[in-house]
């Protein structure tokens, strides 16, 4: 883990994140499993399943599963690599060409893509 926070600037950031900066970038993305952006319902769902998209260089998505059951997780866009996961095991298509993802209950998975 310390070394994934060296190596990402994701994790470094000394600003708090905002959705979009004043120049219009978007700096950080809240994620339905299907790979779809949140809605305010979305945030009072019971659920407790969510992705968060950091965009950049070096983009991140982080998968949260709170529920009870494992959740298939969708990446948006172009296929990406994962890079951990608290199960130790991979529940998508695995290795570098993650399009989807299976996060066991209670578990997290990290993924990453470079532009």
């Amino acid at each position: 883990v310390f070394s994934l926070r060296a190596s990402h600037e994701t994790f470094r950031k000394a600003e708090h994140y905002v959705g979009k900066t004043p120049s219009g970038d978007v700096d950080i993305e809240w994620l339905k499993a299907d790979g779809t952006p949140m809605t305010d319902p979305d945030w009072h769902a019971v659920n407790a399943v969510l992705a968060v998209r950091f965009p950049g260089k070096a983009e991140l998505l982080a998968l949260f599963n709170g529920g009870d059951t494992p959740v298939t997780f969708q990446a948006p866009g172009a296929p990406w690599s994962l890079l951990l996961d608290c199960d130790g095991h991979a529940g998508g298509t695995g290795g570098a060409d993650v399009r989807t993802h299976v996060v066991q209950s209670r578990g997290v998975a990290l993924l990453t893509r470079t532009s």
